[in-house]
């Protein structure tokens, strides 16, 4: 077999998910092209590199991948330029995109995109790509213009790409329901499901802003839709099982956030969102086993470490819990509602270790008091800001009534020590 057809065979056979045969493939090829005498071989050996770059991605072997691909960029860059030639160096640098977005070196990614566009402007795929990492790095109002840059470059084909318009419009409806705009997102969902009725991200993409807003019911059904056409969703299975949680329908919950476990064992948020649930029926001993089991695979999650806190917590282990609680801040930028829970630790340790007159109770109680006047923005205009409420966060960003009582209660009995040490004084003076 030739190198042209080892490639093509290599293509296909990573087409039907056979990442580990076509990557004996491509090797077989690049071991034939090791020594490239002319430019022909190159560009071949740049196409084989790339195609080993996909496969080693679909495997998530993001590291070698992206070496791979650093590869054929090289070997590209060094060809004399023509329409072939900045094809293959486009698909590349989006792939060398994809990688780096898998490793969440977002910057770089963007980067990486923005070459592609700078090489072919009309490239949908490039801007898609480019949309992706623009909500991962937050910035949703890009993010849509990016996507719209896409449907308008798709348009102008002779034959538009429906799968590039799906993802288009769906990454404009994640980008609108992240701003809070959920007509506009809604719209955008249902214009990819008129193109695929059975676009099973479009239909969990509703289902998750119709649960945002409290449309329960509607949102169960569009998960289960969504689940007829992807029944191995790891992220379906889990915005099923949230919904289920804020029903009341327990039993049912777990057994869906269980399923998106066994689909995708490293989707951490079923995880958390599976703690949540035990610590909430008061199965302890069930939130700590799962939340081990998700501490081995991300140690910085920061909703993992704010749930391991309200483990410990449980546990009566303070000063453990007001560590993790530290922990999940600093990488959450500050939260306001995981600042309640260590504040909320702080006050126990007070009531719970010393005495009332003792002097490292008042230092407690004075501490608890400067984090309160901290959190300048309330709960309640805190659900303004956040009112879109993303899968891949846990459950207790759902809870901002619970907050704000517990921020209140937490106001009343830490001013009432004020109150009273005020009084004593007086006496005293």
């Amino acid at each position: 077999m030739d190198v042209e057809e080892l490639i093509k065979t290599a293509d296909e056979l990573r087409h039907m998910g056979k990442y580990e045969e076509a990557l004996n493939n491509y090797d077989t090829a690049l071991d034939t092209l090791e020594t490239c005498s002319n430019s022909l071989e190159n560009e071949q050996k740049a196409l084989a590199l790339i195609g080993k770059g996909l496969a080693l991605w679909n495997l998530k072997r993001c590291d070698d991948a992206l070496s791979t691909l650093n590869e054929s960029i090289e070997i590209l860059s060094t060809l004399n330029k023509s329409i072939e030639i900045d094809s293959k160096l486009t698909k590349a640098w989006n792939t060398k995109g994809l990688v780096l977005r898998n490793l969440k070196r977002y910057d770089e990614a963007l980067d990486a995109f923005d070459k592609s566009i700078n090489i072919d402007q009309d490239n949908a795929f490039s801007w898609n790509g480019r949309g992706l990492v623009l909500l991962n790095l937050q910035k949703y109002t890009d993010a849509i213009e990016a996507y719209k840059t896409a449907l308008s470059k798709n348009a102008i084909k002779e034959k538009p790409d429906n799968k590039e318009l799906t993802f288009s419009l769906n990454g404009k409806g994640v980008a609108f329901a992240s701003l809070g705009k959920f007509d506009e997102s809604v719209e955008a969902f249902n214009e990819s499901i008129k193109l695929d009725s059975k676009s099973a991200f479009a239909l969990s993409g509703k289902a998750t802003v119709y649960y945002s807003i409290g449309k329960l019911e509607e949102a169960l059904n569009l998960f289960k839709d969504s689940l007829k056409f992807d029944p191995i969703s790891s992220f379906a299975w889990n915005g099923k099982g949230l919904v289920l949680l804020s029903l009341k329908q327990f039993d049912i919950a777990i057994e869906s956030f269980k399923k998106s476990i066994s689909f995708d064992c490293d989707f951490i948020p079923a995880y958390n969102n599976l703690t949540e649930l035990y610590l909430d029926i008061g199965d302890l001993k069930n939130a700590s086993s799962t939340l081990d089991d998700v501490l081995f695979k991300d140690t910085i999650n920061d909703s993992t470490l704010f749930l391991k806190g309200r483990v410990e917590l449980e546990k009566q282990k303070y000063d453990t819990a007001i560590h993790y609680f530290k922990e999940a801040i600093s990488l959450s930028t500050g939260s306001p509602l995981i600042l309640i829970w260590e504040v909320y630790a702080k006050y126990l340790k007070a009531e719970v270790s010393f005495d009332l007159n003792d002097k490292k109770y008042q230092d407690l109680i004075l501490s608890c008091i400067r984090d309160l006047e901290k959190i300048s923005t309330s709960i309640k205009d805190l659900a303004k800001t956040s009112t879109y409420i993303s899968l891949n966060g846990t459950t207790e960003c759902l809870n901002l009534k619970r907050y704000e009582k517990m921020r209140k209660k937490l106001l009343m009995s830490t001013q009432s020590f004020l109150v009273k040490r005020k009084r004593n004084s007086c006496v005293i003076g």
